[in-house]
């Protein structure tokens, strides 16, 4: 093993960068799937909404695709929303800032040992990031003092332009 790591990889500095890929991760796949509910309008119900704003309309025909911010206090959500279907919508981006939101086994504010991984993934640093990489989605974690600071899901591989 080099100088500066763990066994399990993370490196020993004070904010370690944990990066891996695997092919299998989606949003909605076990054991870290995003628990969304089933249609926009019940979205829209999960809390006071700070604020709504469109990012970018496609028109095709008749038919319009809207990429949506929405914020709530400590969560912020982007979907596609399609004119064929209002209460329909697929998500792009969810940031969770806040323990209020339980949204994923991944709970802002837990520490990194309640979490439960997977036994092929690396372990949580105490300080830094934790993120995967997989063929359509990607999450990322920031940790610092050993608890779960943020979390992120990208769930479009199309989504990196709108990192903040």
């Amino acid at each position: 093993m080099g100088p500066g790591l763990h066994a399990r990889g993370a490196l020993a500095d004070p904010a370690a960068r944990v990066r891996f890929y695997d092919g299998n991760f989606e949003c909605y796949a076990a054991p870290l799937a995003l628990r969304l509910p089933d249609t926009y309008a019940q979205l829209l119900h999960l809390g006071p909404v700070r604020s709504s704003r469109d990012v970018r309309k496609q028109s095709e025909r008749a038919l319009t695709t809207t990429l949506r911010q929405i914020e709530f206090p400590g969560l912020r959500i982007l979907v596609y929303l399609f004119s064929a279907d209002p209460d329909r919508y697929q998500v792009a981006r969810v940031q969770i800032g806040s323990a209020h939101w339980q949204l994923s086994a991944l709970q802002v504010g837990t520490s990194i040992n309640a979490v439960s991984l997977s036994t092929r993934w690396p372990a949580l640093p105490r300080q830094g990031s934790w993120e995967i990489q997989g063929d359509s989605a990607q999450l990322l974690v920031r940790l610092v003092a050993g608890k779960i600071a943020s979390v992120d899901y990208f769930c479009d591989s199309g989504t990196d332009e709108f990192r903040y």
